[in-house]
């Protein structure tokens, strides 16, 4: 058998889990159980044991994912906190705030490989992700570690609230969709974990400059927004476009 991301012939797989198990330890309850939430059952969700497994990958490369696993769950937990040794916040609108310091390459190789499992799944919970083209191409990137760039599957990331308030324990996932800009239309995967929604634009190299700066960037940066889960609005990135060109901020990101 082969391990699904190296390649490699190996004797045994390792039971991997499709979301690691480390966003899990706000989700379980007293009994370790938790509550899978999708996006057809999300008013009938029922108690399951353990998180979502399949023998996928080799131990080498379930050590490797752990790595950037641990350092993606401090960073969202960090955020949801806004109170980090690491991280530093600052308002940017009533809306959005800004992260800094994040450790991009490490969060950025963790949210692809998130979205590459789904997509190789075979369990009914993850049949809503289908990567086409990009299963080989983000395989390749996830096992040779290939730096990607802030426009190479551009990644937004937004708070999810409900009723107006942050909940860390959301564990979902959601219908691909599609997002427009400037009259070009793109697929968008997305996924809840840790009380975050995470959208990645399933593109190689997206061309956009204005929306760049509402993007999950590689020089540490990433403004935050919130998403409400029960009323969804759609977040006006046109304001927070606008703000990163006053003045204020324009010297702000000069001086990083």
């Amino acid at each position: 058998m082969k391990c699904k991301l190296c390649q490699e012939k190996v004797s045994k797989l390792c039971e991997s889990h499709i979301i690691t198990e480390t966003f899990y330890d706000k989700v379980y309850d007293e009994k370790h159980r938790f509550k899978p939430i999708t996006a057809d059952n999300f008013r009938n969700a029922k108690f399951m044991q353990k998180g979502y497994k399949e023998n996928l990958l080799c131990p080498n490369c379930e050590t490797k994912l752990s790595k950037i696993e641990n350092i993606t769950k401090k960073t969202l937990e960090d955020i949801g906190k806004q109170l980090s040794s690491d991280l530093k916040f600052t308002k940017l609108t009533d809306d959005y705030f800004l992260v800094e310091g994040i450790r991009y390459n490490e969060v950025k190789q963790c949210i692809l490989s998130l979205i590459w499992r789904m997509g190789i799944s075979k369990l009914p919970e993850f049949s809503l992700y289908d990567l086409g083209p990009y299963e080989e191409k983000l395989r390749y990137i996830i096992d040779k570690q290939i730096y990607v760039t802030t426009k190479q599957y551009p990644i937004f990331i937004k708070k999810v609230l409900v009723n107006g308030t942050y909940y860390p324990d959301i564990l979902m996932t959601m219908n691909r969709s599609k997002i427009k800009f400037f009259n070009t239309q793109y697929i968008l995967q997305s996924f809840i974990i840790y009380g975050f929604i995470i959208e990645i634009i399933m593109k190689e190299n997206f061309k956009s400059k204005d929306i760049e700066v509402v993007l999950l960037q590689d020089n540490g940066m990433l403004p935050i927004g919130n998403f409400n889960l029960l009323e969804p609005d759609e977040i006006d990135m046109s304001k927070l476009i606008k703000r990163f060109h006053d003045n204020d901020i324009r010297d702000f990101y000069k001086t990083k």
